[in-house]
């Protein structure tokens, strides 16, 4: 009796994961980039631009990112963007190509941030994971692929927004490298659905783990920028 329950269990357990590997993601793609605010009102918002406590973030629809680093406007210390297949850092007006998983985390960041938090600019494969529930809550969860880096989103079950977001790849050789980003009390601005906060955490060389939640404020659609903005590797120091 038992071995024909623990077969049984076998098999519907295989059939599970076969038909979660199958699943197409198709339309929890699409439930997400409405939810987001639909595909041509994301277009029509070439620019978000937000801040945090010690950052201004500006994406553009097309997955360029620029991070201005400030503890006091106008003046910048440290900035990091996007530029054709690079991601440039200047700080203090010492300027530097980043490469590996840093390149990646940016490039990432603009995709998403750029598609005002939906899935749009990522490119497939994607794969259908299946379910995941976290306590009451439970998300659709989709695994794709950017430079070295695995991504895993975890898109709500309901509202069809992300709501996380892990990175998971190597820093060199050996070094195994992850970091997780959440993102919480969403809300509507200009008919785009963008979150209040974002949390995010990167496991250390020791295994020990360094939360950071960022308030966004200061939102802005489609502000006036100079021409050469996501360009310029100059900065105000």
């Amino acid at each position: 009796m038992l071995i024909t329950f623990l077969l049984l269990l076998i098999v519907s357990t295989s059939t599970t994961l076969q038909l979660a590997a199958k699943k197409d993601p198709a339309p929890i793609l699409m439930k997400n980039l409405r939810a987001a605010g639909g595909n041509e009102r994301i277009m029509n918002q070439k620019i978000l631009s937000f801040r945090t406590r010690t950052a201004v973030y500006t994406a553009q629809n097309d997955g360029r990112l620029r991070v201005n680093y400030s503890f006091q406007e106008p003046v910048v210390y440290k900035s990091i963007f996007t530029r054709d297949n690079e991601v440039i850092c200047n700080s203090l007006g010492k300027i530097s190509t980043l490469r590996g998983v840093e390149k990646d985390l940016w490039q990432i960041l603009g995709k998403l941030m750029g598609g005002c938090y939906s899935l749009r600019n990522f490119n497939k494969p994607w794969i259908y994971q299946g379910i995941k529930t976290m306590g009451r809550e439970s998300y659709h969860h989709l695994t794709t692929n950017h430079g070295k880096l695995r991504i895993d989103f975890l898109v709500d079950h309901g509202d069809g927004l992300v709501k996380q977001m892990a990175l998971r790849g190597k820093d060199g050789i050996d070094q195994s490298w992850a970091q997780t980003w959440e993102f919480g009390g969403y809300r509507l601005v200009e008919c785009i659905s963008l979150p209040k906060t974002f949390f995010f955490s990167q496991v250390g060389e020791q295994g020990t783990s360094t939360p950071r939640t960022q308030v966004i404020t200061g939102i802005q659609l489609n502000p006036q920028l100079e021409a050469d903005f996501f360009s310029d590797s100059q900065i105000n120091t």
